[in-house]
């Protein structure tokens, strides 16, 4: 479903320049929804160095503990 939105000119040039330079990369149209669509997606995909000093903090030793007993836990079935 559609919906109709209100936004400054500033922000409908801004989003209108980001269509135009995703038309010229796909050579076909693009709307504003799409080009909405390619912000929201880039916004979404969490870059690898967001991970950078996840473990900072934690009890490391323990963490590796628990991913080698889960793993010893496996077993290979015959089939």
């Amino acid at each position: 479903m559609a919906k109709t939105i209100k936004i400054s000119i500033d922000n409908y040039k801004w989003l209108s320049r980001i269509a135009a330079n995703l038309q010229h990369e796909r050579e076909k149209p693009v709307s504003l929804d799409e080009a909405l669509t390619r912000i929201k997606m880039k916004r979404d995909k969490k870059d690898i160095l967001s991970y950078a000093g996840i473990w900072e903090g934690r009890d490391v030793e323990s963490v590796r503990k628990g991913i080698k007993n889960g793993w010893s836990s496996w077993k290979i079935r015959s089939v």
